[in-house]
Order: structure tokens, then C-alpha cells, then sequence
């Protein structure tokens, strides 16, 4: 029997194995002319992080060079969020839901087509240097750490868990990937030990990764203790360099990955480049300043990133130089692999492709970092810059509709290698020699499984559907900022109902497992779903009779929508760690209070409001000075569930700050979310 593609694709994610339909090797007279491949990629860099998508400040002159001399697409969108999701797309030309990877730290199965084992059998070299992420957990520094999620049977949608195999994480080639292989844990930490720098190790024992040593907590001006020329980009790319002029195999092409773990948080550059953009004449962006009136519940009570009530303009000022100074030491590294390239004349003669996993808020919406519960531009649409003069018409600029599947299709159609039936994408080829000037009319991106998102041409729309929070409708075209969600607007009633019938219709017709109940639950919306919101009425510190510390705290719940009338429910209180403080080694909760209220017949109802009354949280006389995260939630210990909050299982009420005077005395202070 015959499958037709869509058909295989189903079958393919339903059984949880994908069929190897690899192409044929290619032999020796076929493989005399074809180009390289170098797929360089960073680690969370938005589009106003390179100078030719138009901040005319920062200084990229590599990549800039390769916008100017090839293609660059200003509407290229993520298919899956964060890291992991991400990268296994680009690498497979499928979606999230096909490749199985929705979260970080998944591996990507082995017999799935991808860019090294393709590449591979069409007889090229297949090198990969730098960040992995789907082989397991990063940081395995101890057995205990060589761990995996796993995807588990749960009939609304994926869900894992802890317990699948760890694939060698970082260090272990994969994937087709076998004729160089450099990570950036174990390896790179044994570079450092070579260079008689071992004492780094000493000094913060989960150095390597995204890890380069910060000098401080965010918040602060930070920098990386490990200098600029043994830092991981230098590692990575001087491997690249060190391949391109002396270790390939001259009669062989090459499809080589460079993928830099920065600028991703901490965002701490190497000296002398965190201070190349003075914090004082560093611009905000436009969309700074956003109360996000009519946003959804989860992004202002995300207190990691939304930081419009915590950090001073200064302190964004300073992200915002620190981010730009990496990303030009990322541009300074990545140019000694082009300059490799051109010394040893296979620059024209290699397709050189540049993007990012995906992006970073660098102070939009008064946030830093990456989350969920949104799909901000600055997240979603990341740089794409393709150089190759036999099929790249120099200087196209696109604004063509693009997803990251389908940069993998184009690249074994311009390199004359078959594409596996198992891809999603397709190819852009036509864009890239200014023969076709659209695409795709519409893009779509899964986010981590709880969110997804369409976007045409003039409008986007955002499906917050796993929280049960605000959904979300931007005009792209009169209102490109973001800055104001038109999801409830009853004006925009219809074109809210035809966004979501685009996501329904992409579930099913993509092969997504789930597309029955997900798409249930998208039409449904959030107006529908029982959700509560908690705020703090008060707080004050006192002290018990032995004198040890105590935090009172009266938290209210409101109704937003209503709850079966008989549920009864623990509220708790707990304080976690931040990464200022000083930490436990457990890393976990470090105290908490829980109190199981007597809930009236007919309480949960639309608008009312519930005082759980005082909750006294004593405070250890261990736990250092410093700033911590305070959360609050609702379990029901007979249902052995938990309701529906805005914000997640716990959700986030504010910073509690610990200080210890000069007379010995602990001064508790506690900072709300607004």
C-alpha cells in the first residue's frame, strides 16, 4: 500500500517512529561539484541585534557582509519555541508535533532525515561544532545529570516527563554528524584545562554551555570571567576555522553546523566588549514602555522577565549595550570562519547560512529573556541571511513569508541533494534568485506546546490556550509594534474566529496527534475557561515568641471565570530561590505555608472575590540575605487537581528581599507584582 505524504506523516508521529526514507548514497561523480554547507546559528539573537536589519549602531560587519552579498529575509519565523523545539525543525524541516522534540532537553531521535545523516549519505563530510541540546540535559556534570524527557500518552496534548535516554548530551556525535564533533560541555572544559585553565572549573563548577563564568547577577553590569580568546565562541569557531584550512577532505564537500551558545543569558560578554556600547547612549525600543493593558495575565506576572516595576531605565539601558556587545563578539568570532572560507578560495563555492534559534526581548515590553504565554516579534522572527553566488541573487531583500522548516528543503534543493519525504517545508529557491517575491502566506510557530500562532501577512493572532489566559490579535501592518491586543475587540469578533479555524486547520492538516482536542480547546478560548487570579492584600513581618521571623501575607482570589461551586482547595504560599540569592542546594522551596479553606456552596462565582485570610510564612534563620521568589497556588487534595490559574500551577505574587542590619536583626521587605 501507498501512503500519500500527508498520510505518512500521520502514521509517523502516531506510532512514535519515524520510517527511514533516506535518500540513496551518492557516489564520487556526482558529489564533483556540489557546494559546502555552513550553517552558522546563535543562541537567542532577534533581528535588532544585526546591522543590516536596520539598527544602524550595533556593529555586525560579517554578518553584514553576508546580508549585503546574499539574501536577507525580514519576515523569517520559528515553527517551534525554545531551544530544543527549535533546532530539531530546522534540522528535520518538520514541525514540532512531527519530530516529537516540544520541549528542551528531548533528544531527537536518531532514524528521523536530518541535516547530518542526509548530508551524510549524499557523501559530504558532516561536521557539528557547538551547541547541541538534543541529546539529553546540557549540564551533566555527575551521572545524576544524564537524564532526558520522554514523551508520555496524555489524551490533551503532549506531555513528558522525566526518564528517556540521555543521548551523551553535548559531547556525544549524532544524527549523521560523525567526521567532527566539538560540544560545549565536556570539550570545552578540557580545552580550558589544556590552556592552564583549570582554575575556571574551580571557581564555578558549571562552567561550559551557556555558562561562561558571569562576573555577577542579572541586573547588574555583568561580564564573562573567561576572556575572549577561550571563550566558547572562540572554541567553536576556531574549530570551524581549523577544519575549513587543514583537516577536511579536500575531495569531499562539506556540511558543516557552527552554533554559538550565546547571546543567551547570562548575558555577560567577554572584556572588553560588554562596555563597546556606552549604556548611555544606548536607544530603548519603541515598544518599551507597556503597561500591556488587555495582555495576558502570564506575561506581567512572569517577574524573571517583565521588569517594568523592578529595574530602573538604566538597568534596561545596560541590557540592552551588554546584549549588543555580545552579539558583536559573536559577529567578530564568526568572522574568522568566513575569512577561513576566503583564504583557501571555497567561499563561493559554499552556501553560507546564518540565523538564530530564536529570539531574546532585549527591554521590548519592558522585558528581558524569553517566555511563554506570548509571540512577540522579538521572539519569533529571527534573522536569515543565505550567501551563495550560483544561486543567491546578491542583495535580495525579502519580505517574504518564511518558515525555519523550510530552510532545510531549500538547502538540499540548492545543493542538488534529495529531499527525504518525511519533510514538512519546502523549498524557497525561486526567493532566493529573485524569481518569486511571496512564499507562503501564512506562518505558523508552536509554543512549547501551550500557545500557537498564525501570522499572515497584516495580522497575527496568538492562541494562549494551555493557560486558559487572553488570547491575542496584533494588526501587523498599522500596528507592527505590538503594543495594542485587539482579541477582544467585538469589532474584530469574525477575524478572531477566522485565525483560529487557520490554527485548527494547520493541527489537522500537519498530522498533529492531538489536533481534536487542541483544536477544541483553541475554538473554546479562554472566555469559556474557569480561571482564577490571586493578589496580595497585605503584608507585614512580625516575630514569634522565640524570635525567629515570620511573614504574614493575606492573599484574595478573584473570580475571572467561574469554578464548580464545591471545590475545595489548599492555598499555598512558598518561597523559592532567585538567582541573586543565596541558594540551598537542593535548589528548592525553601519555605512555605499551606491553608485548606472551607469553601461556601456557590462561592466561584464570575467577579466575586475569596480572602484566604492571613498566612504566616516563618522565615529560616539559614536563608541568606538576598531576593527571593514568592508564588501562591490552589491544589484540591481529594480530586488531586489543581483549578485553573492565570499564570500557571503557581503563580508568581511578587520579590521578598531579606536584609540583615548591622545590629544582627533580619528586615524582611516584600515587593507585589502589580
Amino acid at each position: 500500500m501507498t501512503l500519500s505524504r500527508r498520510e505518512f506523516l500521520k502514521a509517523t508521529v502516531a506510532t512514535g517512529f519515524a520510517a527511514t526514507h533516506f535518500p540513496r548514497a551518492i557516489g564520487a561523480q556526482e558529489q564533483a561539484g556540489r557546494p559546502n554547507v555552513l550553517f552558522i546559528m546563535t543562541d537567542q539573537q532577534p533581528v535588532s541585534c544585526v546591522g543590516a536589519y536596520g539598527n544602524p549602531r550595533i556593529k555586525t560587519p560579517n554578518l553584514d557582509r553576508l546580508a549585503r552579498e546574499g539574501a536577507m529575509f525580514r519576515n523569517f519565523h520559528i515553527v517551534a519555541f525554545p531551544c530544543s523545539p527549535s533546532r530539531a525543525s530546522y534540522f528535520t524541516g518538520q514541525y514540532a508535533h512531527t519530530h516529537g522534540v516540544e520541549t528542551n532537553d528531548t533528544p531527537l531521535r536518531e532514524d528521523i532525515p536530518c541535516l547530518g545523516n542526509i548530508y551524510k549519505a549524499a557523501g559530504y563530510q558532516t561536521v557539528f561544532l557547538g551547541k547541541w541540546h538534543l541529546g539529553g540535559n546540557m549540564y551533566a556534570l555527575t551521572p545524576e545529570d544524564r537524564w532526558s524527557f520522554r514523551r508520555v500518552d496524555n489524551p490533551n496534548g503532549f506531555k513528558f516527563e522525566k526518564g528517556g535516554p540521555w543521548r551523551g548530551g553535548e559531547d556525544q556525535a549524532q544524527c549523521g554528524f560523525t567526521d567532527k564533533w566539538m560540544g560545549g560541555w565536556e570539550q570545552f572544559r578540557r580545552h580550558l584545562c589544556e590552556a592552564s585553565l583549570g582554575n575556571l572549573l574551580k571557581r564555578d563548577k558549571r562552567l561550559g554551555c551557556h555558562n561562561m563564568n558571569p562576573s555577577g547577577p542579572e541586573g547588574t553590569h555583568i561580564y564573562s570571567l573567561v576572556s575572549a580568546g577561550y571563550h566558547e565562541a572562540a572554541f567553536s569557531c576556531g574549530n570551524a576555522e581549523n577544519f575549513i584550512r587543514s583537516e577536511r577532505n579536500r575531495a569531499k564537500p562539506f556540511c558543516m553546523v557552527v552554533s554559538l551558545y550565546g547571546p543567551h543569558l547570562p548575558v555577560a560578554p567577554p572584556q572588553p566588549w560588554d562596555t563597546m556600547y556606552p549604556a548611555t547612549g544606548v536607544p530603548l525600543p519603541e515598544n518599551h514602555d507597556d503597561k500591556l493593558i488587555n495582555k495576558p495575565f502570564g506575561q506581567r506576572r512572569n517577574n524573571r522577565c517583565y521588569k517594568r516595576h523592578m529595574w530602573t531605565e538604566e538597568q534596561f539601558r545596560d541590557y540592552v549595550s551588554r546584549y549588543w556587545g555580545y552579539c558583536s563578539y559573536l559577529d567578530r568570532e564568526i568572522g574568522r570562519v568566513l575569512k577561513a572560507l576566503d583564504d583557501t578560495g571555497e567561499m563561493d563555492n559554499t552556501i553560507v547560512v546564518f540565523t538564530s534559534d530564536h529570539g531574546d526581548m532585549v527591554a521590548a515590553h519592558d522585558m528581558i529573556f524569553k517566555l511563554e504565554s506570548c509571540g512577540y516579534d522579538e521572539l519569533m522572527r529571527v534573522p536569515l541571511l543565505i550567501r551563495y553566488p550560483r544561486a543567491v541573487r546578491t542583495g535580495v531583500i525579502s519580505d517574504a513569508l518564511v518558515e525555519s522548516i523550510d530552510v532545510f528543503p531549500t538547502l538540499l534543493a540548492v545543493s542538488g541533494v534529495p529531499t527525504p519525504d518525511t519533510v514538512q517545508g519546502r523549498s524557497f529557491a525561486e526567493v532566493l534568485n529573485a524569481e518569486a517575491q511571496s512564499f507562503r502566506n501564512m506562518v505558523h510557530s508552536d509554543f512549547v506546546n501551550s500557545s500557537f500562532i498564525v501570522r499572515t501577512k497584516d495580522w497575527k493572532y496568538v492562541s494562549n490556550w494551555k493557560q486558559g489566559d487572553l488570547d491575542e490579535l496584533y494588526d501587523m501592518n498599522a500596528r507592527p509594534l505590538e503594543m495594542i491586543n485587539l482579541a477582544a475587540d467585538p469589532a474584530q469578533a469574525a477575524r478572531v474566529k477566522e485565525m483560529k479555524r487557520l490554527i485548527t486547520a494547520w493541527l489537522k492538516e500537519t498530522g498533529n496527534p492531538y489536533a481534536e482536542p487542541l483544536s477544541l480547546a483553541i475554538m473554546l478560548g479562554a472566555s469559556e475557561m474557569p480561571l482564577l487570579e490571586p493578589h496580595v492584600v497585605s503584608f507585614k513581618q512580625s516575630e514569634t515568641k522565640a524570635g525567629k521571623p515570620t511573614t504574614e501575607f493575606e492573599i484574595a482570589w478573584k473570580v475571572v471565570r467561574p469554578l464548580p461551586a464545591d471545590s475545595k482547595d489548599w492555598c499555598f504560599i512558598q518561597v523559592t530561590p532567585r538567582v541573586s540569592s543565596g541558594r540551598r542546594k537542593d535548589d528548592g522551596i525553601l519555605t512555605r505555608c499551606t491553608k485548606w479553606p472551607e469553601v461556601p456552596a456557590g462561592l466561584w462565582k464570575a467577579g466575586s472575590e475569596y480572602n484566604m485570610g492571613v498566612m504566616s510564612v516563618p522565615i529560616p534563620l539559614d536563608m541568606m540575605p538576598g531576593a527571593y521568589e514568592v508564588t501562591t497556588g490552589l491544589f484540591n487534595p481529594e480530586k488531586k487537581e489543581q483549578p485553573q490559574m492565570l499564570g500557571g500551577s503557581r503563580v508568581p505574587l511578587g520579590t521578598l528581599r531579606i536584609v540583615k542590619g548591622k545590629d544582627g536583626n533580619i528586615v524582611v521587605t516584600f515587593e507585589p507584582i502589580n
